[in-house]
């Protein structure tokens, strides 16, 4: 859901930027708009799997980051190039200032609605302990699992606790090599164990199982991609990757969503998380068609604002329920109405408050790479 470019020498995936936009508006605009309770779902006969299935994308986001943290950081971290003080500035500076505006503005208006006489907005634990909770950004997955406040912030909280967990990984074993690997496939493992058993204990819950299963299964899809360009297999793997896709895609149109995805395949988010994500991910990168495609400026401007839109459509939603609580959300021109004010006010926020002051924080920090 953000912006991973930074100052650190690479070269910037600019079609995974593309897949990090769609990704993104499959949450904000078409999953969490049953928020709104509308009686019909508009465009729903041509955006069924977001309307029903788009809580995977949360999965695909996990990837991307796993995917982009190891190609990015894997190196510099194991060679002791970045100290963890200034990876730790990195995602902070990046992080938390729009997550604590966020979750001031969601304060602000639920408490609102309190006074005005109105239950809570979807998530009702708006109160002290879970705000104290979302201030330190440990609102989920550390301790509890509720709901509260800016919600879809849940993703990036347990998410900090992968880049911990990656970080020591690589610091302390040093070079990659077997070991990591070995460290990685662990905690993958461990995460498949507490999403199938559905732990609700702090540290190990089904929350924190799905960011360290699809966060390093990410880390290894970047090392199978280094893999692949060392050995010129691009062709090969997308004609694989594409063959896949195309199968699953004939399964939905021929027996339906319900059975090609829930019945065909069980579990299907593991399913979705280590096959069809990641064939996704791997077509990108290596068809040069699909790359050129997702690589227009419309999906890298969608990727660039993809935080922006993840932590500020919910805001966004809670303030149109709260003022204007007579619109009719099944109508189509309310659904762009949405869809316009979420994309310009995560513009106005990327654009001119979160980049600026993540390079104030990063500036009064003396960033180095050591």
């Amino acid at each position: 859901m953000e912006n991973t470019n930074s100052k650190i020498g690479f070269q910037r995936l600019t079609c995974l930027d593309g897949l990090r936009g769609i990704v993104c508006c499959c949450v904000a605009f078409f999953w969490h708009y049953q928020h709104f309770s509308p009686s019909n779902f508009p465009f729903s006969h041509i955006a069924y799997w977001p309307y029903h299935y788009g809580w995977l994308a949360v999965e695909f986001f996990f990837l991307l980051s796993g995917y982009i943290f190891f190609y990015k950081y894997s190196k510099p971290i194991s060679e002791g190039t970045i100290s963890f003080r200034n990876f730790f500035i990195l995602r902070f500076s990046r992080l938390y200032p729009l997550h604590f505006v966020t979750l001031t503005v969601v304060m602000l208006f639920q408490w609102y609605r309190i006074f005005q006489g109105k239950d809570f907005f979807i998530y009702s634990n708006n109160n002290l302990y879970h705000f104290l909770l979302n201030i330190f950004f440990i609102q989920n997955g550390w301790i509890y699992t509720d709901w509260s406040f800016n919600a879809p912030s849940w993703s990036v909280s347990v998410e900090l606790l992968a880049y911990f967990l990656f970080y020591q990984i690589l610091k302390n074993i040093g070079k990659i090599g077997n070991n990591v690997y070995a460290a990685f496939i662990a905690l993958i493992y461990l995460g498949l164990i507490l999403q199938i058993f559905s732990f609700n204990v702090p540290l190990f819950n089904s929350q924190v199982g799905r960011i360290i299963f699809c966060f390093f299964t990410g880390c290894l899809l970047s090392k199978l991609q280094g893999m692949i360009l060392a050995k010129q297999k691009q062709l090969l793997f997308s004609c694989i990757c594409g063959a896949i896709l195309l199968f699953h895609f004939s399964a939905i149109l021929i027996f339906g969503y319900e059975f090609a995805i829930v019945k065909m395949l069980g579990n299907y988010s593991i399913v979705y998380s280590v096959l069809f994500f990641p064939c996704i991910i791997l077509l990108a990168l290596n068809s040069s068609v699909v790359n050129k495609i997702l690589s227009l400026a419309p999906f890298r401007f969608l990727g660039d604002i993809s935080y922006s839109i993840y932590l500020i459509h919910y805001p966004i939603q809670l303030a149109l329920v709260t003022i204007f609580p007579f619109f009719n959300y099944s109508e189509r021109k309310i659904f762009f109405v949405y869809i316009i004010l979420v994309i310009i006010f995560s513009s106005i926020s990327y654009y001119f408050f979160e980049k600026r002051l993540q390079t104030y924080i990063r500036s009064k920090a003396k960033l180095t790479n050591t």
